[in-house]
């Protein structure tokens, strides 16, 4: 895992961060929950790292895992921090574990699940502006730029996900214990760093 780890740290650099900057987490299921009949194997290091019933908003119904959570640029889509998570994780606590993996960046794109004035103000107490999709309510107070801006950009780490868990096979995993599951998830995110560096184009020397 850890030669993977340092592979993708090592791309990563070669493309400047984005001042723009996603994160979220996704199901990474490890058993069908009908096959789930009570304690199993599938723990991680520490207490409250095992295998749980999480909600899979994404295709609204429930799962039996763990969760990705990853820090992604919002234009290159390259991911710059990642971890494994609970499945009822609180993913603001989460978001603030990625994000003082590197500098802040101006902006943090994400969706309704991270909303919550004090997360908002501890970003912007490090100089980071939160961006939400408006509720009902504020789309009038907002103005029509950002909201376009946050309209059009915010699936974008979904099909971040996508390409890792569908396109490349995460989702598949065939791992049977949790370090199995981790050295799969970060040789398959250096395959995806590799990609979108690759796409991105010639590099500076």
């Amino acid at each position: 895992m850890g030669a993977f780890e340092q592979f993708r740290a090592c791309l990563a650099v070669r493309l400047p961060e984005d001042d723009c900057q996603q994160v979220d987490t996704s199901a990474l299921p490890v058993k069908h929950p009908s096959r789930v009949r009570g304690p199993d194997g599938w723990a991680g290091p520490g207490n409250d790292l095992a295998a749980r019933f999480g909600r899979d908003a994404a295709h609204a119904e429930w799962f039996y895992g763990f969760r990705l959570a990853i820090k992604a640029d919002l234009g290159s889509r390259i991911v710059r921090a990642w971890g494994i998570v609970p499945a009822a994780v609180n993913e603001r606590d989460v978001a603030e574990d990625l994000l003082d993996a590197g500098p802040p960046p101006r902006d943090l794109l994400v969706d309704k699940g991270f909303r919550g004035a004090a997360f908002a103000a501890r970003q912007a107490a490090r100089g980071t502006a939160v961006l939400l999709p408006p509720a009902k309510g504020q789309r009038q107070a907002m103005p029509p730029i950002l909201q376009k801006i946050i309209a059009e950009w915010r699936n974008r780490i979904e099909t971040t996900f996508g390409e890792i868990t569908e396109l490349m096979g995460l989702a598949r995993h065939g791992a049977h214990s949790f370090w199995g599951l981790l050295a799969r998830t970060a040789a398959t995110i250096a395959a995806h760093t590799l990609l979108r560096v690759c796409l991105a184009g010639p590099t500076p020397a």
